[in-house]
């Protein structure tokens, strides 16, 4: 659907632009590969490395947590022939629903965070790109600028991603 919509605005603008009836109107096309700024600027890759960090870090906690759990039960087998009194294994029974409970509470609570700040961090990562890709578009007299990945064909000489590239890493 967004690339109707890219497709629409392109050819209104490309339609507009051949009904101009003054030749000095200049319309000047670029594109640019948000994933290769993204992967090339070292900001992005540093804030995406923090949020892998932290990911592997919640996973370590919650397999340590899952091992404990398991753990419990395999105790819990082993005793029940041992156990005096159904209250005991009752007791062991319910200390390892909750401990249930709360690794699927630690989950579900570090997964959302986790996800909050992936999608905070992705969007000042966007925001960043989009206001160098607009300086660099209007510094160049660029009229329109498009993502690489909506085009279907280009020529290489309308591709301002390496000057995008170089204006991040200032």
């Amino acid at each position: 659907m967004k690339r109707l919509g890219t497709m629409v605005v392109v050819g209104a603008l490309l339609l507009s632009w051949s009904l101009a009836p003054s030749a000095d109107v200049v319309f000047k096309v670029g594109y640019v590969d948000f994933q290769k700024v993204v992967e090339s600027w070292p900001e992005a890759k540093r804030k995406i490395e923090q949020l892998e960090t932290q990911y592997e870090e919640i996973q370590a906690e919650m397999d340590r947590m899952d091992e404990e759990i398991t753990q419990k039960r395999k105790d819990l087998e082993v005793r029940k022939d041992i156990l005096k009194s159904k209250e005991q294994e009752q007791a062991m029974e319910e200390e390892i629903r909750g401990m249930l409970k709360n690794y699927m509470e630690t989950f579900d609570k570090k997964r959302k965070g986790l996800e909050q700040q992936k999608t905070q961090t992705l969007e000042e990562v966007r925001l960043r790109v989009k206001a160098v890709v607009q300086d660099v578009a209007e510094r160049n007299g660029y009229s329109l600028v498009l993502r690489k990945r909506d085009l279907v064909y280009a020529v290489e000489q309308y591709d301002i991603t390496d000057a995008v590239i170089a204006e991040l890493k200032k």
